[in-house]
This record gives C-alpha cells, sequence and structure tokens, in this order.
C-alpha cells in the first residue's frame, strides 16, 4: 500500500496484527547536535517542541490519522499499544537519579499524552507484544553506557518491559551463548516467542517462557530477520545490505543457508529498499513509498 508523505517520516512500525504504523515530523527537524570537531550527536529533545502525524492502517482499510502536538522528544519508534500508540526516543538522558528523560510516550488517539517512562539509552527495536508486553533491544551505548548511564537500564541488551515501564525479563546468555555487546535485530513471532540475533558472534536466538535457545550464525550484520521456525529470513548482512537470506535452523544448534534473494519490483526491477523491518513470519519492505510483505513460506515455495 502507497503511503501519505505529509511530513518527513522518522518512525515505520508494524504490530502484531500486522497493521502498520508512521510517524512524520511536521515542523523542520532539529535531531543532531554538531560541535566545533565536526563531531555530531543525535539529540534526544529538540530545542523546540515538535509535532507529529501518526498514520495507521491495516490491509486495505481506509487509514486512520492523528496529530501528536508539542512533543518534547525527537520520536524514532512507533508500536500499536492496545487503543494506544507508543512513541519512543532511542536515546535517553540520565542527568541524576530524579532527572532523567522520559522516553517512552503513550498517546491516545486523540493527541493525548496518556503516561510516560523509562526505557533507557541506546534503543534499537522496540515491539509490542500480543500480550501488550514491550521488547527493546538495545545497540552497544545502550549496553555499556553513555548519556550519563553508568548501569544502563539495556546492559543485557535485551529488556521486556510492562506497559507501565516496569522491567519483567533480562536476557542471560545460556552457557555456550556469549553475552550482547550490540543486539543487531529483534523479532516477536505468534507464538510470543522473542527473537534476535546480536554483536559479536551473531547467533540467532529465541526466548521462549524465559528458556533461551540459540543456532549457530547464519548471517552477519543484519538487523532485520523474520521467523517461522524452523526457518529464518533476514534482510541485508555486512556484504550485501539488499539481498534476503533464507536459512533453515537445524535440530543439533546448527544452521544451513537455504536461498538467497534480490527483491524486485512487479517488473522484476531490483527494490532500493529504504528501510526494512520483521514481524512474525514476514519481512516488510519500504521502498518508493511503498510496503511490500515478503514472507518465509513464500520464499520457501519459490526457492
Amino acid at each position: 500500500m502507497r503511503r501519505k508523505s505529509d511530513g518527513k517520516e522518522v518512525a515505520f512500525g508494524v504490530g502484531s496484527d500486522g497493521s502498520f504504523h508512521t510517524v512524520a515530523a511536521l515542523d523542520e527537524l532539529d535531531t543532531r547536535t554538531v560541535q566545533s570537531s565536526g563531531a555530531s550527536f543525535f539529540k534526544p529533545r529538540p530545542s523546540t517542541p515538535q509535532s507529529y502525524r501518526i498514520l495507521s492502517w491495516l490491509g486495505q482499510r481506509v487509514p486512520t490519522e492523528f496529530v501528536v502536538p508539542m512533543e518534547p522528544y525527537n520520536i524514532t519508534h512507533v508500536q500499536p499499544l492496545g487503543a494506544d500508540v507508543l512513541l519512543v526516543c532511542a536515546r535517553c538522558r540520565r542527568r541524576s537519579d530524579s532527572d532523567i528523560d522520559e522516553n517512552a510516550r503513550v498517546y491516545a488517539r486523540d493527541g493525548r499524552l496518556k503516561r510516560s517512562f523509562v526505557l533507557g539509552d541506546g534503543i534499537q527495536h522496540v515491539l509490542v507484544a500480543d500480550d501488550q508486553t514491550i521488547w527493546v533491544n538495545y545497540f552497544d551505548e545502550g549496553i555499556f553506557g553513555n548519556y550519563g548511564w553508568n548501569t544502563p537500564l539495556g546492559e543485557s541488551g535485551l529488556v521486556q518491559w510492562s506497559t507501565e515501564g516496569k522491567r519483567l525479563y533480562e536476557f542471560t546468555p545460556p552457557d555456550g551463548l556469549n553475552f550482547m555487546a550490540d543486539c543487531y535485530a529483534l523479532n516477536i513471532d505468534s507464538s510470543g516467542s522473542a527473537w534476535c540475533c546480536y554483536y559479536t558472534d551473531f547467533p540467532v536466538v529465541r526466548i521462549h517462557a524465559g528458556e533461551v535457545r540459540g543456532w549457530e550464525p547464519v548471517v552477519e550484520g543484519s538487523s532485520c530477520f523474520a521467523a517461522d521456525y524452523p526457518y529464518v529470513l533476514f534482510f541485508g548482512e555486512y556484504d550485501n545490505r539488499q539481498e534476503l537470506i533464507l536459512a533453515e535452523l537445524l535440530e543439533n544448534g546448527k544452521s544451513r543457508r537455504v536461498e538467497s534473494f534480490i527483491p524486485t519490483d512487479e517488473d522484476g526491477v531490483p527494490l532500493r529498499v529504504e528501510r526494512a523491518t520483521a514481524r512474525g513470519n514476514a519481512v516488510h519492505l519500504v521502498a518508493e513509498g511503498t510496503v511490500r510483505t515478503v514472507t518465509v513460506s513464500a520464499c520457501l515455495g519459490a526457492g
């Protein structure tokens, strides 16, 4: 489905029901601080509040939208949260124990802020599961600390939160798996299992009911993969950012590549994918203002 292009898109997310959600900034972006040395850093808060348009749609239904005025944070992630919408800023400054950016923002669909809480700094992805818990994975700065965090909330690399911002689960690697130094990819499947892939070894990991299982690396450097056990479908890796890679997870903890594909449009022309996200058994590719969905089963049929 082709999306509206009003404003500058800053976030794109997929809900557990397959719904799509975009956030567009309506005012001029103010997201970077540039030092005299030329170094550039992301700003959690713009100098003046930003207004956002949130657009949501499911299948061919008419999209719904609402505007959030005067939001004090630079929004980078969006997820549906029950009847509401969760907006998140990836960065979070801690100035003291009592002065921390509340970078998780829950809005009613009339643009009213209902509550806010802290999800920590260095957020890579945010996914809300069917049970309304919030899964967050973190990149290296959110794991090792920056922006005033000596003991980061995301130091485990992957945390499950309640809708009120209470930690429910933190990743602990079992024997045979290393700790997370940078959690590249996150997914939640239809069974409620969380899946991730992380630096440095890039194992494929499934967390179900607190039990953790890992498989040997399939690709290195992908930040997006779908899961339909025993198959996984990655988009991109270090050596090829525009390729889909289908792999099988074996019972002995090993894995094997099955096939690779270059995504194309209806005329067979390779897509220039601008962003990709995975949810359950599907990878969603955004290219030229259109969302194209590729499922694991479709790739199995094409292989």
